[in-house]
């Protein structure tokens, strides 16, 4: 759900939204062309592979995502919805 962004209110830099992530769920690999992107983890756990890089991403954790660089999102819990909250440059 985008909370901030150039549609919803006029921020032409920023665009800032939640996702709730099923067990299961994932954002298959996928770069921005020309916009970083930085995730946090509200709650759950998520699994990031960012580059050449595996990581389980925790409540509390953050990763910054730079520009043209390849990422996916999995979910890894089997029970509890995850929430995250991602923060990107706007295109305009």
């Amino acid at each position: 759900m985008l909370k901030v962004s150039p549609k919803n209110n006029g921020s032409q830099h920023l665009v800032m939204g939640t996702e709730d992530m099923a067990p299961g769920d994932e954002f298959p690999t996928h770069k921005h062309l020309g916009q970083d992107e930085i995730v946090y983890i509200e709650k759950g756990i998520v699994h990031v592979h960012l580059g050449d890089q595996k990581r389980d991403l925790h409540a509390g954790g953050t990763v910054f995502i730079p520009a043209n660089t390849w990422v996916s999102v999995k979910e890894r819990g089997d029970r509890d919805r995850q929430r995250g909250v991602r923060l990107f440059s706007a295109r305009v």
